[in-house]
């Protein structure tokens, strides 16, 4: 094995700290990049909901003229 222990592997000879936080920042990244569209949509469809809803409602209270 190239690191002989955890520590060594965590360190990788005084680089560690960049190639972990290169790490922490892609994965910040990614995980964005999937959660931002979801909860994105989720609210579009509340909203859309709501305005179904709402455009129901007034469908319904309104009298049909002939």
């Amino acid at each position: 094995m190239y690191f002989e222990s955890i520590a060594d592997l965590l360190a990788m000879e005084g680089h560690g700290v960049f190639v972990w936080s290169s790490y922490a920042v892609f994965a910040i990244v990614i995980g964005l990049m999937i959660y931002l569209p979801i909860a994105q949509l989720a609210r579009h469809k509340v909203r859309l909901k709501a305005r179904f809803e709402a455009l129901s409602r007034s469908e319904l209270e309104l009298p049909h003229k002939r």
